[in-house]
């Protein structure tokens, strides 16, 4: 007997578990790696969990997340890696499930990765049928602003992303579209529709419907949007597509409206190209600061800018820092905590990685200023620049505030604040990475190189990081002294700059020296004063 397989596809919070949840009673096989409930999901995801880790590993590969996609390339599947992927899926199908011959995948990624599972399913000889879910795109906006922080434009953006290409890719398949207030609202009829669309030799046995009845409530919907609500504010045109899901769940589609889909998702995708919007990677380098580390998380994955990787490189903290990342991973592209040779190390580390033309760094504590940060700065971006500066801003103040022209002496004299604000093309910081015998200013030895090779650097006056975090040292000897180090290495410079940070040198020691020898006196007098009982 052939194998059978039925998908759910939707957008998250869009009640694709609800839909998988029925089929699980119905009897379809989700895999030995059934995932459980958690705070977001009371009731159960009802998802192989093996198949969810494949997918994020295969977002990871291609330079994604879930709710940041829209930079893929058109045919992504295509290429060698995908094939060898697609071995690892059927591998993975064969392995995992073998309890029965109606199978049953759920993940909300695979709208987007529909591609690979197709080409598994034809060398497996599966068949596949769809159940397209879909929710009003305003409930789900506001679902993920509660639980991520994201903004409704964001949110609306990703349904779309998400609709459209589960549309397009389950094409030519048996499949059903099932708006989730009907499911909720009438679940039987719902779970007869499916039994009744689709050839799987399903029955619905009594014990099975009081089951279903319980399972499902109205109140599952926490989200849901009175008729008579002030529509949210949206120009991406997702109740246009929202409506013709609704046609659709009574009627079949035609190639007319297949043809309004093809045309409406070539302006959607060209909008968000990435020759108009290039790939941008935020690195984040922590050691125990679980708090400054939260905050800066929920500022990069809340950013509206449709193209982006976030890193978190983990220091090997020893305290919650670890917890925070975790309770947060579903929303970064890569992270990872091992011991490390120091920060710039870390941020190595992420370097070596990045996919993003543009690569900027944010330390645990800084946040961008508002969702729309990075989209003001970056449509900006001349096409004839390697390094790009935004106004960086701390306790009110702007402390990248230098026209371009300034630019090179505002660092060969040592008033650099770190990367604060800095835009780097990542070609540049895998040909340049840190210096990492340098502990505390190896940024600035890469900004010298940078000034050097006559890169061109380009200054913008926007305000687009605020810094909460404190890099200073509690050494400043050690600074000034690594300072004058990476001075006198950069031949380039003249004579005069060098003598600048010698006299600055020299006036550190003297200072510190001065210090050390008041310390020393004040202790004697105290000892003194003690002993005479003065």
């Amino acid at each position: 007997m052939q194998k059978k397989a039925v998908i759910v596809l939707g957008m998250h919070r869009s009640g694709t578990s609800t839909v998988s949840g029925i089929l699980y009673m119905l009897g379809l096989d989700l895999g030995k790696a059934v995932m459980g409930s958690n705070e977001s999901n009371s009731r159960g995801f009802f998802e192989n969990y093996r198949i969810m880790s494949f997918n994020e590993a295969l977002f990871r590969k291609l330079h994604v997340n879930w709710h940041n996609t829209l930079g893929l390339q058109e045919a992504w599947w295509e290429s060698d890696e995908m094939r060898q992927e697609t071995e690892q899926l059927k591998m993975l199908i064969q392995n995992d499930y073998t309890l029965r011959d109606l199978l049953l995948f759920k993940d909300p990624r695979i709208c987007i990765l529909l591609p690979v599972y197709l080409m598994a399913f034809e060398a497996l000889e599966i068949e596949p049928y769809f159940i397209m879910t879909y929710r009003n795109p305003e409930e789900v906006a506001e679902s993920l602003r509660k639980r991520d922080s994201f903004s409704y434009d964001k949110s609306f953006r990703i349904w779309i992303d998400y609709m459209l290409r589960a549309e397009k890719y389950s094409r030519n398949h048996p499949r059903i579209f099932m708006n989730y207030d009907d499911i909720l609202a009438d679940p039987l009829t719902s779970v007869e529709k499916i039994v009744s669309a689709f050839p799987l030799d399903l029955t619905i046995k009594p014990v099975v419907k009081e089951q279903i009845i319980q399972f499902i409530e109205p109140a599952l919907n926490h989200n849901k949007r009175n008729d008579n609500a002030e529509p949210i504010e949206n120009e991406s045109n997702s109740k246009w597509i929202y409506d013709i899901f609704k046609q659709l769940t009574r009627h079949e589609i035609t190639l007319e409206v297949e043809k309004k889909f093809d045309i409406y998702s070539k302006s959607f995708y060209s909008s968000f190209g990435s020759q108009k919007w290039p790939k941008v990677t935020v690195i984040t380098t922590v050691r125990n600061e679980p708090r400054a580390l939260e905050e800066t998380i929920l500022s990069v994955v809340s950013q509206d800018y449709p193209n982006l990787e976030y890193f978190i490189i983990d220091r090997n903290s020893d305290n919650e820092t670890f917890e925070i990342i975790e309770k947060y991973k579903y929303l970064l592209s890569h992270w990872a905590s091992e011991p490390d040779h120091g920060r710039f190390d870390a941020m190595n580390k992420g370097l070596a990685i990045v996919a993003g033309q543009w690569v900027t760094f944010l330390n645990a504590g800084d946040t961008f200023l508002h969702n729309g940060s990075l989209w003001e700065l970056i449509r900006l971006f001349p096409e004839d620049c390697d390094v790009v500066i935004g106004d960086c801003i701390s306790d009110d103040k702007v402390i990248w505030n230098c026209r371009k022209n300034d630019f090179p002496d505002h660092i060969w004299k040592g008033r650099f604040l770190g990367m604060h604000s800095f835009f780097i093309r990542s070609s540049l910081t895998k040909k340049h990475p840190f210096n990492v015998r340098y502990s505390f200013l190896a940024d600035l030895d890469m900004a010298l190189t940078l000034i050097h090779e006559k890169n061109r650097i380009k200054k913008i006056s926007v305000k687009v990081v605020y810094s909460h975090s404190n890099q200073e040292s509690d050494s400043p000897f050690r600074v000034e002294a690594e300072r004058y180090a990476i001075i006198r290495s950069h031949q380039h410079l003249s004579v005069y700059q060098k003598a600048y940070h010698y006299t600055a040198f020299i006036k550190c020691v003297c200072d510190s020296l001065i210090r050390l020898i008041i310390i020393r006196v004040y202790g004697v007098f105290a000892i003194f004063g003690a002993k005479t009982g003065k």
